[in-house]
This record gives structure tokens, C-alpha cells and sequence, in this order.
């Protein structure tokens, strides 16, 4: 299941609108329109969020996880430019692709202490 698949299930599962989500997300209805017809990806960067509006994670969006959980707020320390980096950065990558990411990024936060 793709990102946008996922947002819209939540939204449905919800029984949210998508009109809420573009006010919540301070964009214009016409953007979602965009999404649903592939004109637009731009929901990538707003995947933080979304996952905050649909009580979720941007793990379980990205189907990274098929666990919902309800996301904890943005980690201390990073800006929303650098959360929509590694968002776009990591999008598309598969699974194990993802795993070596993430046991990467251990390894240099070992390194650190």
C-alpha cells in the first residue's frame, strides 16, 4: 500500500474529510484533488503532519510499519525542513533498504558517545 493509499484509508477509517486535512494543513482542497489524481506528490512533505492530524506515524505511512500507533510529536532538534529532507530521502527505498538506514544511523550515534 502506497503513502496516498494509506492517508486516504485513515481519512475514511476516521470518517475524517479532506477538507480538514487542507485547512489543518494550511493548503487549498485543489491540492489533494492534485494527489488523488497523480498530478502532485507534494503530500511528501507535509508527511509529519498528516501522520499528526490522522494520530498516526510517518513510519506507517510510508509502510515502514503496518502498526498505527499515534506519533509522539517531532523529535527535539530537528526542523521541518530537515524532517521533509530524510522524508523525501527515504521515500521509495525498500524494507531492508530501509533496515541498513536505520542500523547505519545507530552505528553513528554510537559513535557520538
Amino acid at each position: 500500500m502506497d503513502i496516498l493509499t494509506r492517508i486516504l484509508s485513515l481519512l475514511e477509517q476516521q470518517g475524517k474529510q479532506q477538507k480538514d486535512l487542507a485547512e489543518f494543513l494550511g493548503i487549498n482542497r485543489n491540492n489533494i484533488t492534485d494527489w488523488k489524481s497523480g498530478k502532485s506528490k507534494s503530500y511528501r512533505k507535509y508527511l509529519y503532519q498528516i501522520a499528526v492530524f490522522l494520530e498516526t506515524t510517518p513510519e506507517y505511512l510510508r509502510g515502514e510499519t503496518d502498526e498505527k500507533g499515534k506519533t509522539a510529536g517531532k523529535p527535539d532538534g530537528i526542523s521541518e525542513d530537515e524532517i521533509n529532507a530524510l522524508d523525501k530521502a527515504l521515500d521509495g527505498l525498500t524494507a531492508e533498504e530501509l533496515q541498513q538506514v536505520l542500523k547505519y544511523a545507530e552505528f553513528l550515534k554510537q559513535q557520538r558517545n
